[in-house]
Protein backbone atom coordinates (compact mmCIF):
# COMPACT_ATOMS: atom_id res chain seq x y z
CA UNK A 1 0.00 0.00 0.00
CA UNK A 2 1.15 3.51 -0.76
CA UNK A 3 0.30 6.71 1.07
CA UNK A 4 -0.39 10.19 -0.18
CA UNK A 5 1.40 13.26 1.13
CA UNK A 6 -1.68 14.15 3.19
CA UNK A 7 -1.22 11.14 5.50
CA UNK A 8 2.47 11.87 5.88
CA UNK A 9 1.83 15.57 6.45
CA UNK A 10 -0.51 14.85 9.37
CA UNK A 11 1.81 12.21 10.80
CA UNK A 12 4.56 14.84 10.83
CA UNK A 13 2.81 16.74 13.62
CA UNK A 14 2.88 13.78 15.98
CA UNK A 15 6.53 13.08 15.21
CA UNK A 16 7.58 16.60 16.11
CA UNK A 17 6.35 16.29 19.68
CA UNK A 18 8.20 13.03 20.36
CA UNK A 19 11.26 13.15 22.66
CA UNK A 20 14.50 14.18 20.96
CA UNK A 21 17.58 12.06 21.48
CA UNK A 22 20.96 13.00 20.07
CA UNK A 23 22.86 9.89 19.00
CA UNK A 24 26.63 9.43 19.17
CA UNK A 25 28.38 8.88 15.84
CA UNK A 26 31.70 7.25 15.10
CA UNK A 27 34.01 9.38 12.96
CA UNK A 28 36.42 6.69 11.78
CA UNK A 29 34.32 3.92 10.28
CA UNK A 30 33.13 4.26 6.69
CA UNK A 31 30.18 2.10 7.67
CA UNK A 32 29.17 4.63 10.32
CA UNK A 33 29.80 7.50 7.92
CA UNK A 34 27.17 6.03 5.64
CA UNK A 35 24.61 5.47 8.37
CA UNK A 36 21.72 7.46 6.99
CA UNK A 37 19.26 6.37 9.67
CA UNK A 38 21.41 7.84 12.47
CA UNK A 39 21.73 11.10 10.56
CA UNK A 40 17.98 11.22 10.07
CA UNK A 41 17.39 10.77 13.79
CA UNK A 42 19.86 13.52 14.62
CA UNK A 43 18.23 15.79 12.04
CA UNK A 44 14.80 15.26 13.53
CA UNK A 45 16.11 15.87 17.01
CA UNK A 46 17.61 19.17 15.83
CA UNK A 47 14.15 20.33 14.77
CA UNK A 48 13.32 21.00 18.41
CA UNK A 49 16.03 23.66 18.34
CA UNK A 50 15.08 24.90 14.86
CA UNK A 51 11.50 25.81 15.81
CA UNK A 52 12.75 27.93 18.73
CA UNK A 53 14.98 30.14 16.58
CA UNK A 54 13.68 33.58 15.62
CA UNK A 55 15.54 34.46 12.43
CA UNK A 56 14.04 36.77 9.82
CA UNK A 57 17.00 38.24 7.92
CA UNK A 58 19.26 37.01 5.16
CA UNK A 59 21.74 39.88 5.19
CA UNK A 60 25.26 39.56 3.83
CA UNK A 61 26.57 39.36 7.40
CA UNK A 62 24.21 36.49 8.22
CA UNK A 63 25.22 34.64 5.05
CA UNK A 64 28.91 35.07 5.86
CA UNK A 65 28.28 33.72 9.35
CA UNK A 66 26.51 30.65 7.92
CA UNK A 67 29.39 29.94 5.56
CA UNK A 68 31.80 30.30 8.47
CA UNK A 69 29.81 27.68 10.40
CA UNK A 70 29.86 25.34 7.40
CA UNK A 71 33.65 25.73 7.24
CA UNK A 72 33.82 23.73 10.49
CA UNK A 73 32.51 20.70 8.63
CA UNK A 74 34.92 21.18 5.74
CA UNK A 75 37.86 21.06 8.15
CA UNK A 76 36.73 17.72 9.62
CA UNK A 77 38.10 15.31 7.02
CA UNK A 78 36.43 12.28 8.62
CA UNK A 79 33.04 14.02 8.74
CA UNK A 80 32.94 16.09 5.57
CA UNK A 81 32.94 13.19 3.10
CA UNK A 82 29.93 10.92 2.65
CA UNK A 83 30.57 7.37 1.44
CA UNK A 84 27.25 5.67 0.61
CA UNK A 85 28.30 2.09 1.38
CA UNK A 86 31.11 0.39 3.28
CA UNK A 87 32.93 -0.68 0.12
CA UNK A 88 31.94 2.08 -2.28
CA UNK A 89 34.50 4.20 -4.08
CA UNK A 90 32.02 7.02 -4.65
CA UNK A 91 31.78 9.99 -2.33
CA UNK A 92 30.40 13.52 -2.07
CA UNK A 93 31.65 16.50 -0.07
CA UNK A 94 28.95 17.37 2.45
CA UNK A 95 30.00 20.97 3.04
CA UNK A 96 29.27 21.60 -0.65
CA UNK A 97 25.75 20.23 -0.16
CA UNK A 98 25.12 22.70 2.68
CA UNK A 99 26.55 25.64 0.72
CA UNK A 100 24.49 24.78 -2.35
CA UNK A 101 21.26 24.50 -0.37
CA UNK A 102 22.05 27.88 1.20
CA UNK A 103 23.02 29.71 -2.00
CA UNK A 104 20.36 28.17 -4.27
CA UNK A 105 17.38 28.65 -1.95
CA UNK A 106 14.45 29.58 -4.23
CA UNK A 107 13.01 32.28 -1.99
CA UNK A 108 13.75 34.34 1.13
CA UNK A 109 11.69 31.99 3.30
CA UNK A 110 13.61 29.00 1.95
CA UNK A 111 16.94 30.66 2.72
CA UNK A 112 15.77 31.56 6.22
CA UNK A 113 14.79 27.92 6.76
CA UNK A 114 18.29 26.82 5.68
CA UNK A 115 19.88 29.42 7.95
CA UNK A 116 17.78 28.27 10.91
CA UNK A 117 18.79 24.63 10.43
CA UNK A 118 22.49 25.49 10.18
CA UNK A 119 22.23 27.82 13.18
CA UNK A 120 20.50 25.05 15.15
CA UNK A 121 23.58 22.87 14.63
CA UNK A 122 25.77 25.54 16.23
CA UNK A 123 23.31 26.20 19.06
CA UNK A 124 22.96 22.51 19.90
CA UNK A 125 26.74 22.01 19.87
CA UNK A 126 27.10 24.95 22.26
CA UNK A 127 24.38 23.56 24.53
CA UNK A 128 26.15 20.19 24.56
CA UNK A 129 29.51 21.77 25.45
CA UNK A 130 28.91 25.19 27.07
CA UNK A 131 32.33 25.61 28.71
CA UNK A 132 35.08 27.42 26.86
CA UNK A 133 37.56 24.66 27.70
CA UNK A 134 35.30 22.27 25.77
CA UNK A 135 35.80 24.16 22.51
CA UNK A 136 37.33 21.17 20.71
CA UNK A 137 34.45 18.91 21.72
CA UNK A 138 32.00 21.64 20.69
CA UNK A 139 33.56 21.88 17.25
CA UNK A 140 33.39 18.10 16.88
CA UNK A 141 29.71 18.14 17.86
CA UNK A 142 29.07 20.95 15.39
CA UNK A 143 30.68 18.89 12.65
CA UNK A 144 28.53 15.91 13.59
CA UNK A 145 25.30 17.91 13.42
CA UNK A 146 26.21 19.62 10.15
CA UNK A 147 27.06 16.22 8.70
CA UNK A 148 23.70 14.79 9.75
CA UNK A 149 21.87 17.72 8.15
CA UNK A 150 23.80 17.40 4.88
CA UNK A 151 23.27 13.63 4.69
CA UNK A 152 19.55 14.08 5.34
CA UNK A 153 19.17 16.79 2.71
CA UNK A 154 21.12 14.61 0.26
CA UNK A 155 19.39 11.27 0.86
CA UNK A 156 15.87 12.31 1.85
CA UNK A 157 15.41 15.31 -0.44
CA UNK A 158 17.80 15.60 -3.38
CA UNK A 159 17.95 11.85 -4.03
CA UNK A 160 14.18 11.59 -4.44
CA UNK A 161 14.21 14.14 -7.25
CA UNK A 162 17.07 12.34 -8.99
CA UNK A 163 15.94 8.77 -8.38
CA UNK A 164 13.22 8.69 -11.01
CA UNK A 165 15.67 9.33 -13.85
CA UNK A 166 17.69 6.12 -13.46
CA UNK A 167 15.97 4.65 -16.51
CA UNK A 168 15.65 6.45 -19.84
CA UNK A 169 12.27 8.09 -20.56
CA UNK A 170 9.76 5.70 -22.09
CA UNK A 171 7.47 6.10 -25.09
CA UNK A 172 4.36 8.16 -24.49
CA UNK A 173 2.28 5.11 -23.56
CA UNK A 174 4.55 4.64 -20.54
CA UNK A 175 5.77 8.17 -19.85
CA UNK A 176 7.10 9.02 -16.41
CA UNK A 177 10.34 7.35 -15.34
CA UNK A 178 8.42 5.69 -12.46
CA UNK A 179 6.61 3.32 -14.82
CA UNK A 180 8.04 0.26 -13.02
CA UNK A 181 7.17 1.39 -9.50
CA UNK A 182 4.55 -0.57 -7.47
CA UNK A 183 1.13 0.38 -8.78
CA UNK A 184 -1.95 1.06 -6.69
CA UNK A 185 -5.13 3.10 -7.06
CA UNK A 186 -3.31 5.99 -5.39
CA UNK A 187 -0.74 6.08 -8.17
CA UNK A 188 -2.65 5.15 -11.27
CA UNK A 189 -6.12 6.61 -10.82
CA UNK A 190 -5.30 10.04 -12.28
CA UNK A 191 -3.70 9.27 -15.63
CA UNK A 192 -3.13 12.43 -17.65
CA UNK A 193 -4.53 13.37 -21.03
CA UNK A 194 -1.49 13.52 -23.31
CA UNK A 195 -3.50 14.86 -26.23
CA UNK A 196 -4.71 17.79 -24.13
CA UNK A 197 -1.14 18.75 -23.21
CA UNK A 198 -0.10 18.32 -26.86
CA UNK A 199 -2.80 20.73 -28.00
CA UNK A 200 -1.93 23.22 -25.28
CA UNK A 201 1.76 23.18 -26.28
CA UNK A 202 0.96 23.42 -30.01
CA UNK A 203 2.24 19.92 -30.79
CA UNK A 204 5.80 21.07 -30.12
CA UNK A 205 8.63 20.38 -27.71
CA UNK A 206 8.38 23.52 -25.56
CA UNK A 207 12.17 23.87 -25.43
CA UNK A 208 13.43 22.85 -28.88
CA UNK A 209 10.28 23.61 -30.88
CA UNK A 210 10.44 20.27 -32.71
CA UNK A 211 7.00 19.13 -33.87
CA UNK A 212 5.21 15.94 -32.88
CA UNK A 213 4.70 13.42 -35.69
CA UNK A 214 0.97 13.40 -34.87
CA UNK A 215 0.62 17.13 -35.46
CA UNK A 216 -2.52 18.37 -37.21
CA UNK A 217 -2.02 18.61 -40.98
CA UNK A 218 -2.71 22.34 -40.96
CA UNK A 219 0.29 22.92 -38.68
CA UNK A 220 2.91 21.21 -40.85
CA UNK A 221 4.86 17.96 -40.65
CA UNK A 222 6.26 16.52 -37.43
CA UNK A 223 9.37 14.36 -37.11
CA UNK A 224 9.22 12.77 -33.65
CA UNK A 225 6.90 11.44 -30.97
CA UNK A 226 6.91 13.91 -28.12
CA UNK A 227 6.67 12.86 -24.49
CA UNK A 228 4.75 14.42 -21.63
CA UNK A 229 7.38 15.21 -19.01
CA UNK A 230 6.51 15.65 -15.35
CA UNK A 231 8.05 18.75 -13.79
CA UNK A 232 7.65 17.27 -10.29
CA UNK A 233 8.02 13.51 -10.58
CA UNK A 234 5.47 11.05 -9.30
CA UNK A 235 8.20 9.36 -7.24
CA UNK A 236 8.18 12.37 -4.92
CA UNK A 237 4.47 12.03 -4.18
CA UNK A 238 3.89 8.47 -2.94
CA UNK A 239 5.38 6.39 -0.15
CA UNK A 240 4.58 3.17 1.76
CA UNK A 241 1.65 3.64 4.13
CA UNK A 242 3.04 1.52 6.99
CA UNK A 243 4.24 3.94 9.74
CA UNK A 244 6.90 1.39 10.72
CA UNK A 245 8.39 1.31 7.23
CA UNK A 246 11.67 3.30 7.09
CA UNK A 247 10.52 4.88 3.84
CA UNK A 248 7.37 6.21 5.51
CA UNK A 249 9.34 7.67 8.41
CA UNK A 250 11.84 9.28 6.06
CA UNK A 251 9.03 10.65 3.88
CA UNK A 252 7.72 12.81 6.71
CA UNK A 253 11.10 14.55 6.71
CA UNK A 254 11.09 14.85 2.92
CA UNK A 255 7.78 16.67 2.84
CA UNK A 256 8.82 18.91 5.71
CA UNK A 257 11.96 19.96 3.81
CA UNK A 258 9.92 20.44 0.63
CA UNK A 259 7.40 22.66 2.43
CA UNK A 260 9.95 24.87 4.19
CA UNK A 261 12.61 25.07 1.48
CA UNK A 262 10.39 25.66 -1.55
CA UNK A 263 7.42 27.24 0.26
CA UNK A 264 5.11 24.88 -1.60
CA UNK A 265 1.63 25.47 -0.13
CA UNK A 266 0.29 22.89 2.30
CA UNK A 267 -2.68 22.11 0.05
CA UNK A 268 -0.32 21.16 -2.78
CA UNK A 269 1.77 18.91 -0.55
CA UNK A 270 -1.23 17.26 1.06
CA UNK A 271 -2.66 16.44 -2.37
CA UNK A 272 0.57 15.98 -4.29
CA UNK A 273 -0.39 12.60 -5.72
CA UNK A 274 -3.49 14.17 -7.28
CA UNK A 275 -1.43 17.05 -8.63
CA UNK A 276 1.28 15.04 -10.39
CA UNK A 277 -0.69 14.22 -13.55
CA UNK A 278 -2.41 17.58 -13.97
CA UNK A 279 -1.57 19.70 -17.05
CA UNK A 280 0.12 22.31 -14.85
CA UNK A 281 2.77 19.70 -13.95
CA UNK A 282 3.31 18.52 -17.53
CA UNK A 283 5.22 19.87 -20.54
CA UNK A 284 5.78 18.32 -23.96
CA UNK A 285 9.41 17.45 -24.74
CA UNK A 286 11.31 15.44 -27.32
CA UNK A 287 12.81 12.19 -26.02
CA UNK A 288 16.36 13.58 -25.78
CA UNK A 289 15.30 16.85 -24.15
CA UNK A 290 13.03 14.90 -21.77
CA UNK A 291 16.01 12.88 -20.60
CA UNK A 292 18.08 16.02 -20.04
CA UNK A 293 15.22 17.67 -18.16
CA UNK A 294 14.68 14.60 -15.96
CA UNK A 295 18.40 14.41 -15.17
CA UNK A 296 18.46 18.12 -14.28
CA UNK A 297 21.04 18.84 -16.99
CA UNK A 298 18.69 21.60 -18.11
CA UNK A 299 16.07 23.71 -16.38
CA UNK A 300 13.88 26.72 -17.04
CA UNK A 301 14.66 29.91 -15.13
CA UNK A 302 11.88 32.43 -14.62
CA UNK A 303 12.06 35.96 -16.00
CA UNK A 304 10.23 39.13 -15.04
CA UNK A 305 7.46 38.25 -17.51
CA UNK A 306 4.90 35.65 -16.45
CA UNK A 307 5.27 32.27 -18.19
CA UNK A 308 8.46 33.37 -19.97
CA UNK A 309 11.57 31.33 -19.11
CA UNK A 310 15.26 31.24 -19.93
CA UNK A 311 16.92 27.93 -20.82
CA UNK A 312 19.77 27.01 -18.50
CA UNK A 313 22.03 24.07 -19.37
CA UNK A 314 24.64 22.71 -16.92
CA UNK A 315 26.38 20.17 -19.16
CA UNK A 316 28.59 21.44 -22.01
CA UNK A 317 28.03 18.37 -24.21
CA UNK A 318 24.28 18.54 -23.67
CA UNK A 319 24.39 22.28 -24.30
CA UNK A 320 26.00 21.75 -27.71
CA UNK A 321 23.45 19.05 -28.56
CA UNK A 322 20.54 21.23 -27.49
CA UNK A 323 21.85 24.19 -29.49
CA UNK A 324 22.04 21.93 -32.55
CA UNK A 325 18.47 20.67 -32.02
CA UNK A 326 17.17 24.20 -31.57
CA UNK A 327 18.64 25.20 -34.93
CA UNK A 328 16.21 22.89 -36.74
CA UNK A 329 13.37 25.20 -35.73
CA UNK A 330 15.33 28.42 -36.12
CA UNK A 331 15.83 28.83 -32.39
CA UNK A 332 18.82 29.42 -30.12
CA UNK A 333 19.60 28.92 -26.45
CA UNK A 334 19.06 32.65 -25.94
CA UNK A 335 15.42 32.46 -27.05
CA UNK A 336 12.85 32.43 -24.28
CA UNK A 337 10.50 29.51 -23.69
CA UNK A 338 6.99 30.98 -23.67
CA UNK A 339 4.04 29.01 -22.33
CA UNK A 340 0.55 29.73 -23.63
CA UNK A 341 -2.58 27.74 -24.30
CA UNK A 342 -2.75 26.93 -28.03
CA UNK A 343 -5.93 24.84 -27.76
CA UNK A 344 -8.74 26.78 -29.41
CA UNK A 345 -11.37 24.44 -27.99
CA UNK A 346 -10.47 24.17 -24.30
CA UNK A 347 -8.43 26.08 -21.76
CA UNK A 348 -5.66 24.03 -20.15
CA UNK A 349 -3.69 25.30 -17.16
CA UNK A 350 -0.14 26.42 -17.96
CA UNK A 351 2.85 24.85 -16.18
CA UNK A 352 2.88 25.90 -12.53
CA UNK A 353 5.63 28.53 -11.98
CA UNK A 354 6.31 27.14 -8.49
CA UNK A 355 6.89 23.64 -9.88
CA UNK A 356 9.25 24.94 -12.57
CA UNK A 357 11.03 27.03 -9.94
CA UNK A 358 11.41 23.96 -7.72
CA UNK A 359 12.83 21.96 -10.63
CA UNK A 360 15.30 24.77 -11.40
CA UNK A 361 16.30 25.01 -7.73
CA UNK A 362 17.01 21.29 -7.48
CA UNK A 363 19.02 21.48 -10.71
CA UNK A 364 21.10 24.32 -9.27
CA UNK A 365 21.76 22.54 -5.97
CA UNK A 366 22.73 19.30 -7.72
CA UNK A 367 25.15 21.15 -9.99
CA UNK A 368 26.74 23.43 -7.38
CA UNK A 369 27.16 20.70 -4.75
CA UNK A 370 28.45 17.98 -7.04
CA UNK A 371 25.61 15.79 -5.75
CA UNK A 372 24.15 15.47 -9.25
CA UNK A 373 27.25 13.75 -10.62
CA UNK A 374 27.60 11.68 -7.44
CA UNK A 375 24.00 10.43 -7.62
CA UNK A 376 24.24 9.77 -11.36
CA UNK A 377 27.31 7.59 -10.81
CA UNK A 378 25.70 5.85 -7.85
CA UNK A 379 22.49 5.02 -9.71
CA UNK A 380 24.51 3.82 -12.70
CA UNK A 381 26.79 1.70 -10.53
CA UNK A 382 23.87 -0.04 -8.80
CA UNK A 383 21.07 -0.41 -11.37
CA UNK A 384 18.03 -2.58 -10.68
CA UNK A 385 18.66 -6.24 -11.41
CA UNK A 386 16.53 -8.32 -13.76
CA UNK A 387 13.01 -6.94 -13.85
CA UNK A 388 13.44 -5.01 -10.59
CA UNK A 389 12.10 -1.49 -10.24
CA UNK A 390 14.45 1.51 -10.01
CA UNK A 391 15.24 2.66 -6.47
CA UNK A 392 12.86 5.48 -5.58
CA UNK A 393 14.06 6.01 -1.99
CA UNK A 394 17.44 5.77 -0.34
CA UNK A 395 16.28 2.68 1.54
CA UNK A 396 15.41 1.06 -1.80
CA UNK A 397 18.89 1.88 -3.07
CA UNK A 398 20.60 0.23 -0.08
CA UNK A 399 18.59 -2.96 -0.64
CA UNK A 400 19.41 -2.77 -4.34
CA UNK A 401 23.10 -2.40 -3.52
CA UNK A 402 23.07 -5.44 -1.26
CA UNK A 403 21.35 -7.52 -3.94
CA UNK A 404 23.92 -6.30 -6.45
CA UNK A 405 26.75 -7.40 -4.16
CA UNK A 406 25.18 -10.82 -3.60
CA UNK A 407 24.69 -11.26 -7.34
CA UNK A 408 28.31 -10.26 -8.02
CA UNK A 409 29.61 -12.66 -5.37
CA UNK A 410 27.56 -15.53 -6.77
CA UNK A 411 28.79 -14.75 -10.26
CA UNK A 412 32.40 -14.74 -9.07
CA UNK A 413 31.87 -18.07 -7.31
CA UNK A 414 30.35 -19.55 -10.47
CA UNK A 415 33.26 -18.34 -12.62
CA UNK A 416 35.79 -19.64 -10.07
CA UNK A 417 34.13 -23.06 -9.92
CA UNK A 418 33.97 -23.22 -13.72
CA UNK A 419 37.70 -22.54 -13.93
CA UNK A 420 38.37 -25.25 -11.33
CA UNK A 421 36.38 -27.77 -13.37
CA UNK A 422 38.30 -26.87 -16.52
CA UNK A 423 41.62 -27.22 -14.71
Amino acid sequence: MWASAAILFKTRLSLLVSPSVFLPMSHNSSVERSDVSDSLQIYRALETCVVKLDISETTEAVMCNMKSIIEHLKHHETLSVFVPTSNATLHVELDRVLLAMLDCAPCVEGRIYTIRVITACAEQAKEDHPKEEDIIARHMALGKYLRAVAITWLTQFLFLFKAGDCTPPQNFENVTPTEKMPISANVGENMFDRDAVLRRDDYRCVISGIKDRHIERSKGVGITTLQAAHVIKRAVAVFPVDPNDPSFIAATTTFDILRHYTQMPDEFIENLKDTIDQPYNLIMLSLQVHEMFDRYDICLQKTNIAHHYKIQCFNDDKKRYLAHELQFEGRSLDDLVVFKNHDDRTYHALPNPLFLKTHATIAGVLEMSGAGKFLDELLTKYPPGGHGAPALTWENLIVQHKLHDISSQLQEMFVSQSHDLVD
